[in-house]
């Protein structure tokens, strides 16, 4: 009867969802330019200019209009590569549509907007990895400490979890739980490519992999597809390499991790990594790398980094380093409520949620 009724209200919940689906994978006529007659304009992770600055626009550059504030003085744009998402000054933004017609938002969070570039291409990846035994319910995580942690979607795999307003994610984590994960499910399951203090160097070499898991010689990201079979894998890896690791051996590295997933028919999410503090110019920099090799592969992107900069000062516990937890600590990392969202875990587990979320809606079912 509970599978029944799961079934039934995974029907309902996807005609709903369907209705507030993300846009096309691409818009090919703007909304709007930027318009600033001389220098860029700055993007930034909220609506004011008390939010960072996430990236500067060039003057010319076409923007999908997501929402505005009330008074339209603060637009919510994407660039029409789908791979930078954020609010511009609305005085600098040569505007082609009826902004009347759009929602008016100073917040929450748009979270749908932090998953873009769902392509054809990751459409084609998918269906190779079917025929080579991949599960279409199955997701990998790849990556470090803030993956590995057990407040990045394990309580949502163990029932955990209040969605709140987000109800419309139930049918996506339904789909995901099913399937037999290291003894799990994907959510819970602890993968053997994250790891404390990684790079995106050490996910690709045999020594750091599990002995007891993986075979010999066997890099950690191969062990863990080998083992799980999944169809998506979440990436995301760059932290540590901020502090140390030269920007051009960094994207080598990110590349390389992409390319053994496309060989294994696994779609690969590339994340933007979270800010650090004292590394702020560093981050910007390997995110744009994130940003071009996305776009390079043609491959989905989660900009986490623009969740964490919308709540800057809540989203970084005090190591400048690693997500914040709510007040009531890994108890509250999955109850999606309004006073819970400035927190960075919690902002990772809903956000990982919306990027299953649309793999589901805009892959899975798509191809069935």
């Amino acid at each position: 009867m509970r599978v029944l009724c799961a079934v039934i209200m995974a029907c309902l919940l996807q005609i709903s969802n369907q209705a507030q689906a993300s846009p096309p994978y691409q818009q090919t006529n703007p909304d709007a330019y930027v318009a600033t007659g001389d220098g860029p304009l700055r993007l930034r992770a909220g609506p004011g200019l008390n939010h960072a600055v996430l990236d500067l626009l060039d003057d010319g550059t076409p923007l999908a209009i997501l929402g505005r504030t009330s008074d339209s003085i603060w637009l919510e744009v994407r660039t029409l590569d789908q791979l930078r998402n954020g609010w511009v000054f609305g005085e600098y933004v040569d505007v082609r549509i009826n902004l009347n017609r759009l929602d008016t938002s100073s917040g929450p969070l748009n979270f749908r907007a932090l998953i873009s570039n769902i392509s054809p291409n990751a459409h084609h990846i998918y269906q190779q990895g079917q025929q080579l035994g991949n599960r279409a319910n199955v997701f990998a995580k790849v990556g470090d400490s803030i993956t590995v942690s057990y407040h990045m979607l394990q309580p949502i795999g163990e029932g955990h979890y209040d969605l709140g307003d987000y109800d419309y994610l139930q049918p996506a984590i339904d789909f995901f739980s099913e399937a037999d994960v290291h003894g799990t499910n994907a959510f819970a399951a602890t993968s053997v490519a994250a790891q404390v203090g990684w790079t995106a160097a050490a996910v690709l070499m045999p020594k750091f992999a599990d002995p007891s898991q993986c075979q010999l010689n066997e890099s950690p990201l191969v062990c863990e597809y080998r083992l799980t079979q999944p169809a998506f894998a979440l990436i995301m890896l760059g932290t540590n390499d901020t502090g140390y690791v030269p920007a051009v051996d960094y994207q080598h590295n990110l590349e390389r991790i992409i390319d053994i997933s496309i060989e294994m028919g696994v779609v690969p999410v590339l994340s933007t990594i979270p800010p650090r503090t004292g590394y702020e110019d560093t981050v910007l920099r390997f995110n744009q790398i994130v940003r071009d090799v996305a776009r390079r592969y043609d491959i989905p992107l989660w900009d986490y980094h623009y969740a964490m900069a919308y709540f800057e000062n809540t989203s970084l516990t005090y190591d400048g380093v690693h997500p914040s937890l709510p007040p009531r600590g890994h108890d509250d990392v999955a109850i999606f409520k309004q006073a819970n969202l400035p927190y960075g875990y919690v902002l990772r587990n809903l956000s990982a949620l919306h990027v299953l979320d649309a793999l589901w809606q805009q892959i899975v079912l798509e191809a069935e």
